[in-house]
């Protein structure tokens, strides 16, 4: 009887320790499959935005110690970015009858918005009172956007100018100066031209206040005091011109 019950045991030993075993390996299972897991993807990645701008301008033509044909300037000069310009009698001139430019041209091309800034400063205007001969007139290429105004107005057509991303950009801005040379029946402005040329030449009040002016009056009955004289005639022409293309993306 004993020995009966021994052979009953030995089945049931057998399936307890199989139980154990798929108990074991189940677990496994459960433990390998809860904490292990892949992810898979493509490469991620970015790059700068690339900018591809150049600003160059060019003061060669702007003024200069003689001109051809009483017209164009020709004197070496230079501008890149930042353009400094001075007519003042020690170095370049300006007459009636005289012109000159400079020009600003942008290329090239960006992947973010860009936004061109012009600032003038150190600016003087050759005047006598309020009359102003040098007028300014814009071209984009070769079409005016502004033509016989103030320096402020010209460069206010440029500012703010924006080229948006991806746009390719060709401005052929000239910026163009000129004293007109008035006709011979307009004495009003031929006599403060002829002021302003009197002043430019150095000399004293005392020395020209008797100098005949176009309509047959004295220098003087025009400008009636010295202190007139050195504050109300302006003889130089002069500005400090900054070109700044920027994101604004």
């Amino acid at each position: 009887m004993e020995k009966k019950k021994r052979k009953n045991r030995k089945p049931l030993i057998v399936v307890a320790m199989l139980l154990m075993v798929a108990l074991v390996v189940g677990m496994g299972a459960m433990t390998y499959s809860r904490y292990v897991s892949s992810f898979n993807s493509d490469v991620q990645q970015a790059t700068a935005a690339k900018w591809g701008f150049v600003v160059n301008a060019n003061a060669n033509n702007l003024f200069g110690t003689q001109y051809k044909g009483t017209t164009l300037a020709t004197v070496n000069g230079s501008g890149d970015v930042v353009v400094k310009a001075n007519s003042s009698p020690a170095t370049n001139i300006v007459a009636p009858g005289t012109t000159g430019y400079i020009t600003i041209n942008i290329t090239g091309v960006a992947e973010v918005k860009a936004e061109l800034t012009v600032t003038a400063t150190d600016v003087a205007e050759i005047a006598y009172l309020d009359y102003k001969p040098v007028v300014w007139t814009l071209y984009n290429d070769t079409t005016p956007v502004v033509e016989n105004t103030t320096l402020a107005d010209a460069l206010s057509k440029i500012e703010g100018t924006e080229i948006p991303a991806g746009t390719p950009a060709d401005y052929k801005y000239k910026l163009e100066w000129k004293w007109v040379l008035g006709d011979a029946g307009n004495t009003t402005n031929n006599i403060k031209d002829t002021i302003i040329g009197i002043k430019a030449s150095g000399a004293d009040y005392d020395d020209v206040a008797d100098t005949l002016l176009a309509d047959g009056t004295k220098l003087s009955t025009k400008v009636t005091s010295e202190g007139d004289y050195t504050d109300d005639i302006q003889t130089v022409l002069k500005f400090n011109l900054s070109i700044k293309l920027e994101q604004v993306q």
